[in-house]
């Protein structure tokens, strides 16, 4: 366990020593016994399958190559989790995924492919927070469930036009008296 104190000197605090920069780290490590490494069944029965939302099975190749990565990602010693974001290695790996996202999608450069924080729900609200301008005005269809979900979110931070409103449940109602 890695204890880390982070300490911003201000001003106000006079009896620092002159030689301490204004910004320093103290770190106290508690020596952790590694133990010998499990070796994990990867010949699984993936009888078990997720079909909600979110999650997803996946393959045991890719649970083996990840579990190794936060462990020790590529050999620096730190873990995927550890490293910074802005750094050459994990740069890297953003770029692979954006070329394979590119690359499975069929795009092409006139598409900029996004990695956003949060589920649907959250990028109900950045969806028109970081596409549309000053001033502009969305254009929702409103077709049930989540697009309500969408509208009340972007209504919190930009104009918008729902320029259809379908009834699901009515049309539904309306296929059934005729068939």
């Amino acid at each position: 366990m890695v204890l880390h104190l982070i300490f911003l000197t201000t001003p106000t605090l006079t009896n620092l020593p002159v030689h301490l920069p204004r910004f320093f780290t103290f770190s106290f490590e508690k020596p952790f016994k590694v133990e010998q490494e499990t070796v994990y069944n990867l010949d699984r029965n993936m009888k078990v399958h997720n079909f909600n939302a979110g999650p997803s099975v996946l393959p045991n190749e890719v649970l083996y190559k990840a579990s190794k990565a936060l462990i020790d990602f590529e050999g620096s010693g730190m873990s995927i989790l550890e490293i910074g974001h802005r750094t050459e290695p994990f740069m890297a790996v953003m770029e692979e995924a954006r070329n394979l996202t590119r690359e499975l999608m069929q795009l092409d450069d006139d598409f900029e492919v996004l990695f956003l924080q949060g589920g649907a729900t959250m990028q109900f609200m950045q969806v028109p927070m970081n596409l549309l301008d000053s001033g502009e005005t969305a254009s929702y269809i409103d077709t049930g469930v989540w697009s309500n979900k969408a509208i009340k979110e972007a209504k919190l931070v930009c104009e918008l036009t729902i320029v259809v409103r379908l009834n699901a449940l009515a049309r539904l109602a309306e296929l059934q008296t005729v068939g």
